[in-house]
């Protein structure tokens, strides 16, 4: 049996800062995935040790419940108070859910100002040069952008053309930024798995691609030189600098 307890659940830094990420990509519901896994596990810990079954003392549960509860059922004072007790559950319910409805709606109006439709352009379905050795760095966006996003898309530009140049010109390296509701970057999309603002980095060895998602850098939006210092780490990785 649960034990019940008026309580808060939060989330940690960790927690918030991937919620803003799925939720400014306009994964609705990848972010109410998101909530119910981390409310669960919340829930989970919380109830650690306080779960019993009726295989720890032996015997009837159903009788030994009736015994334990007849004197104490029959009480007026009893009753008065079960059924308080009662109403108080009812209202927290119905208090947990008009909250979660609350989080949804506002989860849906942040979802719609950060997407939008891609603006019709001429569709070029072939399919790019494949690199046989080198590394392929993308970032993918979506047609509107949060400053999230945008912030993102700046840091990784800086930290390429800045600290990589030589690996640009030589073609050892390669780097790209793609709209992911652009239609003509469909190739690309499905090869990557892109639905919303990320980015990839792909150790192409003899053909074969070895692709990396990259989430790191979403932890360290708004610290320079947090951002710009693990896009360099992780390009300098694949190349094996």
């Amino acid at each position: 049996m649960l034990e019940i307890r008026k309580t808060a659940i939060s989330l940690d830094e960790q927690e918030l800062l991937e919620l803003e990420r799925i939720i400014t990509d306009g994964e609705e519901k990848e972010a109410l995935i998101f909530l119910k896994k981390s409310v669960y596990e919340k829930i989970v810990r919380s109830q650690k040790g306080k779960l019993k079954s009726h295989l720890d003392t032996g015997g009837d549960p159903v009788e030994r419940f009736k015994m334990a509860n007849s004197a104490w059922r029959l009480r007026p004072d009893r009753i008065c108070e079960a059924k308080t007790k009662e109403d108080s559950m009812n209202l927290l319910t119905k208090a947990t859910f008009c909250s979660l409805i609350l989080i949804l709606i506002l989860s849906c109006g942040i979802i719609c100002a950060c997407s939008g439709p891609a603006k019709n352009e001429p569709i070029d379905t072939q399919e790019p040069p494949t690199l046989q050795n080198g590394v392929e760095v993308v970032y993918f966006h979506r047609a509107r952008r949060c400053s999230p996003c945008v912030y993102a898309e700046n840091c990784v530009t800086y930290a390429v053309e800045t600290y990589f140049q030589e690996e640009l010109a030589s073609g050892e390296l390669v780097f790209k930024i793609l709209n992911v509701q652009d239609e003509a970057n469909a190739v690309m999309i499905e090869k990557y798995g892109a639905y919303g603002s990320s980015l990839f980095i792909n150790e192409v060895i003899d053909g074969i691609d070895h692709i990396e998602y990259v989430t790191d850098i979403w932890f360290v939006v708004g610290d320079d030189e947090a951002c710009v210092s693990t896009v360099k780490g992780e390009i300098e990785e694949h190349l094996g600098e």
